[in-house]
């Protein structure tokens, strides 16, 4: 291991410079403009060189001549150089103008900070003007957490006749859980390839981007089954038959729990509190086990065969949406193993 002490030296009124050891410019296979990514742990100063290959080119250009035929791909396109990192995306116009605008208006009403910059017969250039920094991460997971309760909220009160379904203010609900899902998931890949956004969107460590990752990915997931939740909901609401006040206490009662543990998962998350976790999935454990013995008692309910098999289904998708907060517990601890802490030793020497 390298090991040497080295003077720091004056350059300019404020400036200090170090030289680079021989040895590790060398087995580094580092050159004159080479790009070096100096990040700061704890009280140390980490020197690592950057890969052309992490470094993604300033411009995406996108040939939708190439698929025009094949619907959805340059909206989706789009969205994934804006994920990527990408903050200009040029889009050559050879033929069919009317689709390639129609499709790239789709795409700035779906992506947070994208706006058209250049417009013209020959091509469209789009730019992402959003701060890569803002909101920090751990912000736009507790947005994303009061939309999806939101939601599930809706689910409960239309199932129980307590609300009409408004659909629009559930798609606008939707559209931005979906816009700031995309936004955060655009963070943490730029985040990839510039560690300095590491710190400066609230991670501790690169090591954390992956759990992060899946933890949008299960989010994004519970955010489908949280509209099929309103859609089973309106079908029972529109049945000529009425729920027994028993299912309707034990639907709120689960909806209910199901907003506490949400809650407690991602205070867990941020936190980094694995007892607290291990105790939710034990919580967790039980009430799926409460859901799958009221499904038993599905058939028991004074309902039509259809409104049966709607109710079995809404259970069920509930049952799916406080597993996958058990899995985001998971995560919890396994990131609670990457430094020494009051149940883990890390020993470096071992």
């Amino acid at each position: 291991m390298l090991e040497e002490i080295r003077k720091a030296l004056k350059l300019g009124k404020a400036t200090l410079a170090i030289t680079l050891p021989r040895e590790w410019v060398k087995s580094h296979n580092i050159k004159s403009g080479d790009s070096i990514l100096i990040r700061e742990e704890e009280d140390k100063l980490v020197l690592e060189k950057i890969r052309k290959s992490e470094i993604p080119p300033p411009v995406c250009i996108i040939r939708p001549e190439e698929y025009i035929e094949l619907p959805g791909l340059l909206l989706r396109l789009i969205i994934g150089a804006y994920v990527y990192g990408y903050d200009i995306i040029y889009i050559p116009i050879k033929k069919e103008k009317f689709y390639v605008e129609k499709e790239v208006k789709k795409a700035t009403n779906k992506l947070i900070g994208l706006y058209i910059s250049e417009a013209s017969d020959d091509n469209i250039i789009l730019t992402v003007v959003t701060d890569p920094s803002r909101p920090d991460f751990n912000s736009s997971l507790m947005r994303l957490l009061i939309i999806l309760n939101s939601l599930i909220d809706l689910s409960s009160k239309i199932l129980l006749d307590e609300e009409k379904p408004d659909l629009e203010y559930i798609n606008e609900l939707s559209d931005e859980f979906d816009k700031t899902n995309l936004l955060a998931l655009r963070q943490l890949l730029k985040s990839q390839y510039d560690r300095t956004l590491i710190k400066r969107i609230g991670l501790k460590s690169h090591l954390w981007l992956l759990g992060n990752r899946a933890t949008l990915v299960i989010l994004r997931s519970v955010s489908l089954n949280a509209r099929e939740l309103i859609t089973l909901a309106k079908k029972l609401q529109d049945s000529i038959y009425l729920l027994s006040d028993e299912a309707k206490e034990f639907i709120f009662d689960i909806c209910k729990k199901i907003k506490t543990i949400s809650e407690e998962t991602i205070s867990s998350l941020l936190m980094i509190d694995p007892v607290k976790s291990n105790t939710l999935i034990n919580d967790i454990d039980k009430i799926t086990l409460d859901i799958e013995e009221y499904l038993d008692e599905v058939p028991n309910e004074k309902l039509g065969i259809q409104s049966k098999v709607a109710l079995s289904c809404y259970l069920r998708v509930l049952e799916n949406i406080i597993i996958q907060y058990k899995m985001i517990n998971e995560i919890v601890i396994n990131r609670s193993t990457g430094f020494t802490n009051k149940y883990v030793i890390i020993d470096e020497y071992a």
